[in-house]
């Protein structure tokens, strides 16, 4: 919806809104029947109120599309400076990598429905069910729809996620969660990278 509404900002609406405002007034002048507006002006003032009249159902969507939509912000972070789109996963004792996220929620929170986060991690990692999250497999899994129940007032909830290394293998790999409902959904997150680095 992001790169619709840059299309629509930058060329929808200065040049496609114009063309089709003249064919219109073209082929119909609505001012032509305004006995006020003088014959001479016409096709001015023709053209005007229909490229008003697209802005007005233009203006109208956007209101819709902005109750309709929520927005979803996943944030990984080690500290509150540090919110970069990729972070450094700490790491534990005894093979335990430890990152803090944060989750806000704001719009129509009825779309929250089924939808929920994924998080794809790697064999050799394993994570543990808490609250907030839990595992399919090597794949950690927050339910939103669960999740908005226990936020604040402010549609905001922390947590700390921490996986476990199973295998005594070197490990380097940078993860980044995706969600599985887009529409009406505006999600921003970013990544964060676990590298034991090598002696």
């Amino acid at each position: 919806m992001q790169v619709l509404s840059i299309f629509a900002k930058f060329f929808f609406r200065p040049i496609i809104f114009p063309l089709v405002a003249m064919l219109l007034t073209d082929f119909f002048n609505i001012a032509e029947y305004i006995r006020f507006i003088p014959s001479v002006r016409a096709y001015e003032f023709g053209l005007t109120i229909y490229i008003a009249i697209f802005e007005m159902i233009y203006q109208g969507i956007l209101i819709i599309w902005d109750k309709y939509k929520l927005h979803i912000s996943f944030i990984f972070y080690i500290s509150e400076m540090d919110k970069s789109d990729v972070v450094p996963c700490a790491r534990g004792c005894e093979g335990v990598f430890m990152i803090n996220y944060f989750i806000k929620l704001h719009g129509n929170l009825n779309r929250l429905n089924k939808c929920k986060m994924y998080l794809d991690t790697n064999p050799i990692l394993g994570s543990q069910t808490r609250s907030d999250y839990y595992c399919e497999g090597n794949t950690v899994v927050w339910d939103l729809d669960k999740i908005r129940n226990s936020c604040s007032a402010k549609m905001l909830k922390s947590g700390k996620l921490s996986l476990i290394k199973e295998r005594d293998e070197y490990i380097s790999l940078e993860l980044r969660p995706k969600i599985n409902k887009k529409w009406g959904i505006i999600f921003e997150t970013n990544g964060f990278r676990i590298d034991e680095g090598r002696d």
